[in-house]
């Protein structure tokens, strides 16, 4: 029996002016024929009606997995009240890694909690957003801000963006990283990276797999 090809791929889902999702997906089929999956997520008010398949020429899941974080980073999704995602994804499993909470929001919280013991915790009389409504005018606005923040947009400009620039040469072609090259280029600094010396990042790149923009982010260099 043949064993069926795997796809990966990175995606986001989203909420029509509403909130979004972003992920990455294994999957048995082309990735644009996997149109009945939306994400993991796991808020249930979270409702999307749409995909957009952002990279699917993969050939690991972990690769996948790489962009995946970058994107999450860097809309800051979990903080971000645009996305849905409620934990980052790491290369093994979710996190709030970063998300810290200073001495007051613990005691806030502690109190908050502890109130739930209250017998008038219980009473939505007695509960402070009893008998409140937004009116139309908050509602129109939200609806507009919800727009406006739509990271749809920016991926939509960076397209655009990247045609544009098709055919044309980089300013930097040619131009080697001294940071990137490896060993055999005396320039090459040093780093330590998840515990372990390289003599480059690129020695670190090809060890662990990941991108260097991730081992660039988190590594140290080590003065020579």
């Amino acid at each position: 029996m043949k064993t069926p090809r795997e796809y990966y791929y990175t995606y986001y889902s989203y909420e029509e002016w509403g909130r979004g999702y972003f992920g990455s997906r294994k999957c048995y089929c082309l990735p644009e024929d996997d149109v009945k999956y939306f994400g993991s997520y796991k808020d249930k008010n979270f409702n999307p009606t749409q995909k957009i398949i952002l990279k699917s020429d993969y050939t690991t899941r972990k690769e996948a997995y790489v962009d995946e974080i970058i994107l999450q980073r860097y809309y800051k999704v979990v903080e971000n009240p645009y996305f849905a995602n409620k934990a980052y994804q790491t290369s093994t499993k979710f996190s709030t890694f970063g998300l810290k909470h200073n001495e007051n929001q613990k005691r806030t919280n502690s109190e908050r909690w502890l109130g739930k013991n209250n017998p008038n915790y219980r009473d939505k009389e007695n509960h402070s957003f009893f008998g409140k409504f937004h009116s139309e005018e908050w509602k129109k606005k939200q609806s507009e801000r919800m727009k406006m923040n739509n990271p749809m947009k920016k991926i939509e400009t960076s397209q655009k963006q990247s045609k544009s620039m098709k055919g044309k040469v980089p300013w930097n072609k040619g131009i080697k990283c001294e940071e990137y090259t490896g060993g055999k280029n005396p320039n090459a600094k040093k780093i330590i990276f998840a515990g372990n010396e390289y003599s480059s990042i690129k020695d670190a790149m090809k060890e662990n797999k990941i991108s260097y923009y991730l081992i660039k982010k988190n590594c140290t260099y080590l003065d020579k």
